[in-house]
């Protein structure tokens, strides 16, 4: 069996859970990885982690901020020289290649050394990023010195974005690549040719049934809508605030509106919620463990997440949270962006809206708040959907595939 590093720019980071779970499965079914982070997160060393599995892999991650600090110029110099001895023609190679770049590629080729001894000495055979963006060109460059084979997962803010990175000689020297959504493949095979086509292939990030499973008996008879996710743009949380001061004035039922994440829109968010009078409706919850995010699905009767595209381009691909709800059997209410409409199916297992309109997310909410029959029909026909195309034992098996073809 291969060893495989993981190469990602911080770990761990709350929002990016299936980063860790892809490597918990994958370990489990006999992969070597190590993981390798450019940088350490809030999380790390000592604070307390709120996933608890990830407290061995945060252990035995090999940090470039922490390796570095630990070296002298002369030390990195060094190292430089004796990988020049070692790979003299692929080192001349690279040194050309990220001359002629400059800027980030430049000063990511000066800062490899530290990596390629550390996956030397633990006999790396493969390294694997996430995500486009530095991870990836430290990547691309480990193999271009080396000779390791290297690939890379591309999700939705490094693809959309304006200032993501161009891709072209990262998929041109990659042996393969992997994207979480069928939008995302399509867009990527339109804007990079021949080479993307041989190369991006569709691997869903997908959700474990077993776990998220509706076990829970709801402790109150109030309506209970939630919504998860980081407070920013591309979320949409302002169209879900301004749709229920629609719906307060509309529905003659009880309920209450739970936010739970954090981030930079959080005091704006917070702000419009009492400049619209709905501190009686809406509430927000930090992120949790993920026992605690299970019941709080548990506790819900709807999901909502209006998704949009942020002024700066980014967007969501499929929004794990619509997964999870979705396999908890409850019906979701959500837009027709980028590849939420691969897992929704607009009336027969959620409903699906135009992004940025507040009046149509809160019909749409009133809608399944008056109808307990639709909301039963859509939630179970979401829970069959995941189990039978987005289980994620499925993907991982695909994706241990591509490190271990025959």
């Amino acid at each position: 069996m291969k060893k495989v590093a993981y190469m990602l720019d911080v770990f761990p980071v709350i929002s990016e859970t299936f980063i860790l779970n892809e490597i918990l499965e994958l370990k489990k079914r006999g992969m070597k990885i190590i993981i390798f982070a450019c940088h350490k997160s809030d999380f790390t060393p000592h604070k307390p982690l709120i996933y608890p599995e990830a407290e061995e892999l945060v252990r035995e991650t090999i940090y470039l901020d922490s390796v570095s600090m630990k070296m002298s110029r002369l030390q990195k110099a060094a190292l430089h020289f004796s990988i020049l001895l070692r790979h003299p023609v692929r080192y001349l190679r690279t040194l050309l290649f990220t001359y002629r770049k400059g800027g980030q590629t430049f000063t990511a080729f000066k800062a490899i050394s530290s990596f390629v001894r550390e996956m030397k000495g633990r006999k790396i055979e493969h390294v694997h990023a996430h995500f486009a963006r530095e991870a990836c060109e430290f990547s691309m460059l480990i193999s271009m010195v080396t000779g390791i084979p290297y690939s890379f997962s591309t999700h939705a803010f490094d693809i959309y974005t304006r200032d993501a990175i161009d891709m072209l000689d990262h998929i041109h020297r990659a042996i393969f690549v992997v994207t979480c959504t069928a939008y995302n493949q399509r867009y990527l095979i339109r804007k990079y040719g021949e080479p993307a086509q041989k190369k991006v292939y569709l691997n869903y990030h997908g959700v474990d049934p077993r776990k998220f499973i509706l076990s829970e008996q709801k402790s109150n008879s109030r309506i209970s809508i939630l919504s998860i996710g980081r407070l920013v743009e591309k979320k949409g949380f302002p169209y879900l605030i301004e749709a229920i001061s629609l719906v307060k004035d509309t529905l003659d039922l009880d309920f209450i509106v739970t936010i739970v994440g954090d981030g930079p829109e959080r005091k704006n968010l917070e702000q419009l919620v009492a400049d619209l009078n709905l501190e009686s409706w809406i509430v927000f919850k930090e992120f949790g463990p993920t026992g605690e995010i299970k019941e709080q699905y548990g506790q819900a009767d709807i999901f909502v997440l209006p998704c949009i595209v942020a002024d700066n381009g980014d967007q969501d691909g499929i929004p794990n949270v619509i997964l999870e709800a979705m396999s908890m059997g409850l019906p979701v209410i959500s837009t027709n962006i980028s590849g939420i409409p691969e897992v929704i199916c607009d009336g027969v297992d959620g409903l699906l809206m135009r992004p940025n309109d507040s009046q149509a997310l809160a019909s749409a909410i009133v809608k399944l708040c008056q109808d307990t029959q639709l909301r039963k029909k859509l939630g179970e026909n979401a829970r069959k959907k995941i189990t039978v195309h987005f289980n994620k034992a499925d993907q991982i098996d695909k994706l241990f595939k591509f490190f271990n073809p025959k």
